[in-house]
């Protein structure tokens, strides 16, 4: 009787791991084909037989960095946009979310699940009146104007994960700290904020990820001043009778991709 258990439990057991292996295959392929076939020789690009085994060439990426393209281009507007967002959300919802972890008044509650419904807004409801007012502030097409869309919706997000941090932060280091003669601020600045290092690494990751990978607003939002790397991979997409340029979307959508693994590797401990 044991060694049926012990028999059922293993094959569950395996049964679990196939599962999950089909999980991360079907996740993991899709990526992987995308790279190979940024790096496959033009001539097998459009191949209907798959080919795993070529010599790598760098022809697609030559291309995106070439007068025919202005990827380079693209992508600085990505780092500058992604990293503005992420500098402003996590400065101003450190201040909003140590505010309301500390903070007693009335409202609090409300407030706080005001500032998160604001992010379960589905994007489409606003992305028109933003772009209407955006046209009026002479906003549009301009990284600013990306950068304060991008804050909408991170800034909710920001404020919702550092306050959880704040709050696991024992309010007698604050205490303590003004005792010693800093202000409020000083004690935040010197104190709670260098103990909850991790958490903010980790919220202003996520804000970058999530201003990096945005589509919506970068393309209803921008022409051509401003175009984020995300809107640019569609410019390999079928368009007045071209063909779709495989090699060229794979290797765009590879530099795209590329960063956001980088980051999360380097940071992955403080997830």
């Amino acid at each position: 009787m044991q060694g049926n258990r012990v028999i059922q439990t293993r094959l569950e057991g395996v049964l679990l791991y196939c599962v999950i292996g089909l999980v991360v295959f079907a996740a993991v392929f899709p990526v992987f084909w995308m790279v190979l076939t940024s790096f496959r020789p033009v001539v097998l690009t459009l191949s209907a037989t798959p080919v795993l085994l070529f010599k790598p060439e760098l022809t697609h990426y030559e291309y995106l960095f070439s007068y025919a393209s202005n990827m380079q281009y693209y992508i600085a507007n990505s780092v500058i946009i992604a990293t503005c967002t992420t500098i402003l959300s996590v400065g101003i919802g450190s201040l909003a979310g140590y505010s309301l972890s500390r903070f007693r008044f009335r409202g609090r509650n409300d407030i706080s699940f005001w500032i998160l419904s604001t992010r379960m807004m589905p994007p489409i409801a606003i992305v028109l009146p933003l772009f209407i007012l955006w046209g009026q502030l002479g906003l549009y097409d301009t990284q600013l104007g990306v950068i304060i869309a991008h804050t909408t919706f991170n800034l909710p997000f920001a404020v919702f994960s550092l306050g959880g941090f704040f709050r696991e932060i024992p309010e007698e280091l604050d205490e303590a700290a003004m005792t010693d003669g800093l202000s409020r601020l000083g004690a935040f600045v010197k104190v709670v904020l260098p103990v909850a290092i991790p958490g903010v690494i980790a919220t202003a990751l996520l804000c970058f990820i999530l201003s990096w990978n945005e589509f919506m607003f970068a393309l209803i939002l921008t022409g051509m001043n401003a175009r984020t790397a995300t809107v640019a991979t569609t410019e390999f997409l079928p368009a007045s009778g071209r063909e779709t340029m495989w090699g060229e979307a794979s290797a765009a959508g590879t530099l795209v991709m590329a960063p956001v693994l980088v980051f999360a590797l380097l940071l992955r401990k403080y997830l």
